[in-house]
């Protein structure tokens, strides 16, 4: 859970000031209770499983070619994954 507190930034750098900006990430590294929460801390979440429906484009030059798949590993959304 993200909640918002009053705190001393002055001798923080990169931190959020916007708890929306956490909403859907997950953690790169363990954030204690009341520590404010950097920018590097968080990363998106995978947006698509291994076995999760995809969308399949292909590009050569100007021809795009599009169709259903089936993810072979996890990835997230924009990622191009096998």
């Amino acid at each position: 859970m993200v909640t918002m507190a009053r705190m001393d930034l002055s001798t923080c750098s990169g931190v959020l000031l916007d708890a929306k900006l956490a909403v859907g990430k997950r953690t790169t590294k363990p954030i204690r209770a009341g520590q404010a929460i950097s920018g590097a801390a968080i990363e998106d979440s995978a947006g698509r499983r291994q076995s999760a429906p995809v969308t399949v484009i292909s590009k050569f030059g100007s021809v795009e070619a599009k169709t259903s798949g089936v993810a072979k590993r996890e990835g997230r959304i924009g990622d191009t994954i096998q």
